[in-house]
């Protein structure tokens, strides 16, 4: 899957929130976008959803019946080069794995009120998909319906991430021979920033938001791959992606 870099729009829609045990930071999971949220095209991705912008040559066609993603934390910085210190949201240990078409809480909890210009994301690099009978019948023997299908997103040979530390991490794996590594995504309003900071992220694990994120507040994480599966294959090994979509906030 041929992954570029492009732009990420984020539109981050904030509520008042409760006091008590109720939080006041609540992200949902979504695979279907909005017209409210402005369209884009796709950075390298870098996991949080491994989603590539379409080529000239590729046609895509089908969507996932299930989209599926591993989460290991939510951390915040008000800083947009997404230096520390950082605020946790939620952890978790094992990871959790979340199907964003069944519209799931992916993280909540109740930072303290602000205002935040960086959001990372700790998750697995792989991406599952589930195609639908549209993708089977235009990429037979490759996308099969009811069957889930794995993507390795950070595989040997990849641009290097980094870690919070600004530490390098290894990238493992390859198409026929998938292997889990556990990754940082960082957005932010101000991605040069980050990316000149010494030990900042890396230009192909950061995203741009439009807005910073306000606490109290509620927003949903969208990945909507409508007609955004590919079939094909490499080295030997057939595979099934989603290689075009939007991705964003709403």
């Amino acid at each position: 899957m041929k992954i570029v870099a492009g732009v990420l729009a984020l539109s981050l829609a904030g509520c008042g929130g409760g006091g008590g045990d109720v939080p006041t930071l609540v992200v949902k999971g979504s695979a279907s976008a909005v017209a409210t949220v402005s369209a884009s095209s796709w950075q390298r991705l870098l996991a949080l959803a491994g989603l590539g912008a379409v080529h000239a040559d590729v046609t895509t066609a089908g969507s996932p019946t299930v989209l599926k993603m591993r989460f290991h934390a939510l951390r915040l910085s008000a800083n947009a080069d997404c230096s520390g210190p950082y605020l946790t949201v939620q952890v978790f240990d094992p990871p959790r794995e979340f199907d964003l078409v069944a519209a799931p809480t992916l993280f909540e909890g109740s930072p303290p009120p602000g205002t935040y210009r960086c959001i990372v994301f700790e998750a697995d690099d792989h991406l599952a998909v589930v195609p639908d009978a549209v993708a089977q019948a235009a990429f037979p023997g490759r996308c099969r319906a009811g069957v889930e299908h794995v993507t390795d997103l950070y595989r040997s040979g990849d641009p290097p991430f980094r870690d919070l530390a600004g530490a390098t991490i290894e990238a493992r794996g390859s198409r026929g021979a998938p292997v889990v590594d556990r990754v940082h995504f960082f957005a932010t309003t101000d991605p040069a920033a980050a990316q000149a900071r010494s030990g900042g992220p890396a230009a192909t694990q950061t995203l741009p938001l439009t807005s910073a994120l306000v606490v109290p507040g509620r927003t949903t994480l969208y990945v909507d791959a409508t007609d955004g599966l590919l079939g094909d294959t490499e080295d030997g090994v057939d595979y099934c992606v989603v290689e075009a979509g939007r991705m964003g906030f709403r």
